[in-house]
């Protein structure tokens, strides 16, 4: 890997970016038996996970909070500070969460803009949100390995 890279789930309020990201999180833990965590693993209340690891010798940083007033500023602090060559988080449309997303910028890092899929039909959802996770998982084995 020789970029580095963000994956943000840009999206309003209440579209399913935390539950998204948990899930990418969650498959990354049965993929990848090398995945090793470099910090304690932060579990709050509602399910959000604020997660440092390595797989390949890469440092990943996970933050499924991108709410104003949320971790998610003292995250992304956090994974700059550890070095962390990726990233997936998950932000808003506007105001100060995707303004410190495009910061990273600052700091050499690329940004992939990553939104859930919808559709107006709510039999869709959970097709679409496995899609997603899947589609997320693969983009960042690409990163990891050079392809993207």
């Amino acid at each position: 890997m020789t970029t580095k890279t963000v994956i943000a789930n840009r999206a309003v309020e209440k579209w399913g970016k935390s539950t998204s990201l948990n899930e990418v999180y969650q498959k990354l833990k049965k993929i990848y038996s090398n995945m090793s965590p470099q910090v304690p693993l932060i579990i709050d209340n509602n399910g959000d996970i604020k997660a440092i690891f390595t797989i390949d010798g890469v440092k990943i940083g996970v933050e499924t909070q991108g709410d104003p007033y949320s971790r998610i500023f003292e995250s992304i602090d956090d994974f700059i500070k550890e070095g962390c060559e990726l990233i997936v988080c998950a932000c808003r449309t506007r105001g100060a969460t995707i303004e410190k997303v495009r910061d990273l910028r600052k700091n050499g890092y690329r940004i992939i803009w990553a939104p859930n899929y919808s559709c107006n039909q709510n039999s869709a959802h959970k097709i679409l949100n496995d899609l997603y996770v899947s589609s997320i998982v693969q983009m960042m084995d690409d990163v990891l390995k050079g392809r993207l």
